[in-house]
């Protein structure tokens, strides 16, 4: 967690993305997969989701609105993990790596920047 008690939220197309840094630190971080064929290794992270690609469809407007979306899957999925970890249901993670596939990095950054939970718990 950062000085501010966020998570820090690292948005990836794919796990190809990942530095070496990141591989390094993977088994002390969750992982949120939102689309198909994103799944990681088992036993390599700390938490792993993965969500169904038509879940996370987006807006009509063009954008990931609020209006056109609901509350969506992928901001109730980190909110899951961020809960669960208060709790003590696994070991602390310092970060969670979200893959998001073909709906792209700004479009998931803007559809979760949306997010008032999300953005209270993630720091981008």
């Amino acid at each position: 967690m950062a000085g501010d008690g966020r998570i820090r939220l690292i948005i990836l197309k794919d796990l190809a993305e990942m530095t070496p840094d990141m591989e390094r630190y993977r088994n002390e971080m969750a992982c949120l997969a939102a689309g198909e064929g994103l799944c990681a290794p088992e036993g390599t992270w700390r938490v792993f989701r993965q969500i169904a690609p038509s879940s996370h469809r987006i807006g009509v407007l063009g954008q990931s609105c609020v209006c056109c979306r609901g509350p969506g899957p992928v901001p109730a999925a980190l909110n899951q993990i961020f809960i669960e970890q208060v709790r003590g249901l696994y070991p602390a993670f310092h970060a969670v790596v979200l893959t998001c596939g073909e709906t792209g990095v700004r479009e998931m950054h803007e559809l979760l920047q949306q997010d008032a939970l999300v953005r209270a718990r993630y720091r981008f």
